[in-house]
Order: structure tokens, then sequence, then C-alpha cells
């Protein structure tokens, strides 16, 4: 029952942040995570807290820990991760890290946001070749999607008509597609449920991995 019990706690938690208790909050939160070691939601929710604080590097910190709870919710954390490493002006740091998950295969989250830094500092060309390297061994509809964006920079003519099509064929399907799966019931949905909606389990609902998802 320790995950059950740990989402209790965090089901607390949440009640006490809506009501900006955060101090209770935290505690609340340490013991989920006593309780279960694993509890992917108390490192988010903390980190959560910690960001809303201005405690960047305590957000970097829990947000670290989801490599060690479950390798499938990192792509989670990419976000808070690149807002945290932002506010503290220490991008060369996101960029080593994320070039570290990016070599796990982790999922296409982390090669995609490496690739958006790699272009805001002018290599568009090594971007390109990140995700052509990670599309060889995992292909993604997502990663398709990028590298089409970064070859029609360049396309004219009949080429540049060709990826256009391509490009709104692979918009629409991850417009279309569902980002979680229960891996129990087969629910599917566009947001994280911590419970599944369909068969009432805790922690079934994961990020879609493989080449429609992560």
């Amino acid at each position: 029952l320790g995950p059950m019990r740990a989402h209790f706690l965090c089901e607390q938690a949440q009640v006490e942040i809506t009501d900006r208790s955060f101090s209770v909050a935290n505690e609340l939160l340490d013991e989920a995570r006593r309780i279960d070691k694993k509890c992917v939601r108390s490192s988010l929710m903390s980190a959560e807290i910690a960001m809303e604080a201005g405690s960047y590097e305590r957000a970097i910190e829990r947000l670290k820990m989801i490599e060690d709870q479950d390798l499938a919710f990192l792509p989670e954390a990419i976000a808070p991760l690149v807002e945290s490493y932002r506010a503290l002006d220490r991008i060369d740091d996101l960029i080593a890290y994320l070039k570290r998950l990016s070599g796990l295969h982790v999922g296409i989250t982390p090669v995609l946001t490496l690739a958006e830094l790699m272009t805001e500092l002018g290599k568009s060309d090594e971007a390109k070749g990140r995700i052509i390297e990670e599309l060889k061994i995992r292909p993604t509809v997502r990663g398709i999607d990028r590298l089409i964006d970064y070859s029609l920079q360049n396309a004219t003519g009949d080429v540049k008509e060709n990826l256009t099509l391509l490009k709104e064929l692979t918009a629409g399907l991850i417009v279309e597609k569902s980002s979680y799966m229960c891996g129990v019931c087969g629910f599917r949905g566009k947001s994280l449920h911590w419970q599944c909606p369909s068969c009432k389990l805790w922690n079934s609902v994961k990020p879609i991995h493989g080449i429609e998802g992560e």
C-alpha cells in the first residue's frame, strides 16, 4: 500500500498548496517520498513549490531525483528544469545535463529541448544532427516533425512543397495523439492522471514511449 499512501499524502499536499501553506505541503511530500521513494509525483510537486519560492537550485535537485525514481517520467521534468536553469543563468549546465539524458535515450523531449537550445546559440546544424542520430535509434513522430522544420529552412521548389505536405501530416498526428496510457486497462489521454480514470488504479498511467510518443 506504500504507493497509494504516498499519493494520499500528495493529495493532502495539493490542498495545502492551494491554501499556500507551502511548509506543510513540503512536510507531506517529504513523508510521501519516505513511504515510497519512487514517488515521482512528490518530486514534481516539491519542485513546483521551490520554483514558486524562487528556490531554483532546490527545484533542480528535486527534478533530478526523477531519474532514479522512474525514467519514463523524465520528460515531465524537462520544462521546469529549463525554467529553473534559465532563472539561474546556467544554460551551459542545462545543455550538459540534456546531453546526458539524450544519451540515455529516455525520450525525444530531452533531444528536442537540447536542439532548441543549440539553435538559440546558432548551432542549427549540430541540433539537426542530434535529432537525426536519435531518430536512427528511436524514430518518433515528434522527432520527424522537428527534423522537417530544420529541413524546410533551406528547401526550395518541389522539395519544399513535399516537406510542407509531410509537415502537415506529422503536425496533425501530434495534435490527435494521446500522450499518456494506462498500462493495465489501456486508457489513453492527453493529460497525466496519477489515478487511472478508467480502472481507478494508482501509478498505472505513464507517458507513452515509442514512435507515437517519447
